[in-house]
């Protein structure tokens, strides 16, 4: 089944995946969803995962990364 762009929501894969990709639109959802400050952040889309031949891999709609790995708890 197919939607018109209008009609898509942040439910649909596309249409969050395409509001993450940007980190300025991404940086504000995770921080208010975390808690707590984010310095540099990377985001990519639909991020395969496998570790071993012989087991399921993962695919993550969206994966942000914090570039320097330094985050400041909000009080």
């Amino acid at each position: 089944m197919s939607k018109s762009f209008k009609d898509l929501t942040i439910k649909d894969a596309f249409m969050f995946a395409a509001v993450m990709v940007d980190p300025d639109q991404c940086r504000p959802f995770l921080e208010m969803v975390l808690g707590m400050d984010i310095v540099d952040l990377h985001v990519v889309t639909e991020k395969t995962m496998v570790y071993h031949p012989q087991y399921h891999g993962i695919r993550l709609d969206v994966l942000a990364e914090e570039e320097r790995r330094t985050a400041m708890k909000r009080q």
